[in-house]
């Protein structure tokens, strides 16, 4: 990560899981966005 730095306390398990369940859907919903506008569902650019 940032050169090996050190927290100062471990972080829960909960704690950590819960962070982890926010990241997976914050990239499902960018990977579906993504997805759309390639297909030209959500038009960025209105030519």
């Amino acid at each position: 990560m940032d050169g090996g730095h050190k927290y100062d306390a471990p972080e829960p398990d909960d704690e950590t899981r819960s962070k982890g369940y926010s990241y997976a859907v914050l990239g499902i919903l960018v990977v579906l966005l993504m997805v759309l506008v390639a297909t030209g569902v959500v038009p960025i650019f209105d030519f």
